[in-house]
């Protein structure tokens, strides 16, 4: 099983979309809108507070071999983030 796979499979099992909204999305190219905190952060989004996201295991190579290995993520959907705005990127962490 794929990453699109898994993140699909973490979608439907969760309730956040049916099987044949799934299914939709893969046969029009429509991106899944799960990822992790990382890369919703690379899309200037950031999680809100208190959200607690699904957990589940994709595939991440390591080092400059091609082995890859299976690893916990947390998944949040588009309705857990928000845009980031400037004084959070710049303001200091006391």
């Amino acid at each position: 099983m794929n990453n699109v796979q898994r993140i699909c499979e973490a979608a439907i099992l969760a309730g956040i979309y049916r099987p044949a909204e799934v299914e939709y999305m893969l046969k029009n190219n429509i991106e899944i809108p799960l990822h992790t905190k990382s890369r919703w952060k690379k899309k200037g989004m950031r999680v809100k507070d208190n959200m607690e996201g699904i957990k589940t295991k994709l595939w991440l190579k390591k080092g400059k071999e091609d082995k890859y290995y299976l690893v916990d993520v947390v998944l949040y959907s588009d309705d857990m983030v928000e845009k980031t705005s400037w004084h959070q990127i710049l303001s200091p962490v006391i």
